[in-house]
């Protein structure tokens, strides 16, 4: 969880964001399409797309993916962007694919200070939701568990734990 609070504590910037992810020893890479990764990027450029209207103002901040091994654990980050109707949604998730234990709420309590605003737990996928997030200018912090058998998994194409933290804003 510590490095998830490096690389994604400075969201309201995604520049500023990338550039701690650097500092912290996270590189870009471009996924392989084919891998869970690239293919839960391409599901949201696709996702995202349908919401956007050019001819407002409407667009998509290119996804930066990064990764980095921490603790024997490969762990790869996805920042992505949307500015609409005169607002800035901005994301910052890391994916440890493939973990089988899910993060307790206990641990994350311990990490934020205080316990989830949500939990549910069901169909193999374990969601946790902070409201607001774990920095004062985060819309929103969750981890999630998605098992080897859910139908999640078909859905994301990825398994294992992700922590993803929001913000919204005004946008410049």
């Amino acid at each position: 969880m510590g490095a998830f609070g490096t690389l994604c504590g400075p969201i309201a910037d995604l520049d500023a964001t990338a550039k701690a992810g650097a500092a912290a020893g996270w590189e870009r890479f471009t996924p392989e399409p084919a891998s869970p990764i690239g293919q839960l990027v391409a599901l949201g450029e696709s996702e995202g797309a349908k919401l956007i209207d050019k001819a407002k103002g409407d667009a998509m901040l290119p996804v930066a993916a990064l990764r980095r091994r921490v603790a024997g654990e490969d762990l790869v980050a996805i920042l992505s962007g949307v500015r609409k109707d005169g607002t800035r949604v901005h994301g910052c998730r890391v994916y440890d694919v493939g973990e089988s234990r899910a993060i307790s709420d206990s641990d994350a309590k311990a990490w934020i200070g205080r316990a989830p605003s949500r939990r549910v737990d069901e169909a193999g996928v374990v969601l946790s939701s902070w409201e607001p997030g774990y920095r004062p200018d985060h819309d929103s912090f969750e981890t999630y568990f998605i098992s080897s058998g859910s139908p999640a998994a078909q859905m994301f194409k990825v398994t294992g734990i992700s922590l993803k933290a929001d913000f919204v804003g005004a946008a410049h």
